[in-house]
Order: structure tokens, then sequence, then C-alpha cells
């Protein structure tokens, strides 16, 4: 089954960014997630990447899961007037 997922995107250029900050969080775009490669995958949903002086988006994948963690995904978080992308992790 293929799922739309909303995710931000950051048109590149179209928000201020200071040391990893910027001022307003990205618009929304959808993209289609792949179908799972098994049943024994978990998705890993797409990243911000902060490249020298802006973020990049980088798409969702398909892993098999690590032994007792869990993925938790990433998520914009309001900072020093701006925001941050707190990349997603294992725990």
């Amino acid at each position: 089954m293929v799922l739309m997922v909303s995710m931000s995107l950051m048109i590149v250029g179209a928000c201020t960014v200071s040391g990893g900050f910027i001022t307003s969080r990205p618009s929304a775009v959808a993209y289609v997630r792949p179908i799972a490669p098994g049943s024994d995958y978990v998705w890993i949903s797409g990243d911000w990447i902060w490249a020298g002086n802006r973020y990049e988006w980088q798409e969702g994948h398909w892993v098999r899961p690590r032994a007792h963690r869990i993925w938790v995904g990433g998520q914009w978080e309001s900072a020093r007037g701006g925001w941050r992308w707190r990349r997603g992790h294992w725990r």
C-alpha cells in the first residue's frame, strides 16, 4: 500500500538561516512512501540535514529495526527566536 506522507520541505533560499536556526519553518509537502521491502522493516522518516548555511531535505527510507529500540522521528523546535530541526534517532 502506498501512503501519502505530509512532510516539511524547505524551499532553498526561502528562509533566513543563521548557525542552524531559521526564522520560519518550511512549508509542508506531500511525497509517496515506497512499499516496504518486507514485513520486518521500519520506515525512517525523511530528515533535514544542516549543510553549511541551510537545511537540505534527505528522503526517508526503509531499514531493519535495531534490537530493543524504536525510531523517534525528527521535529522542528522553536529556539532562539527561530526554528531548529531535531534529527530523528533510535531510542
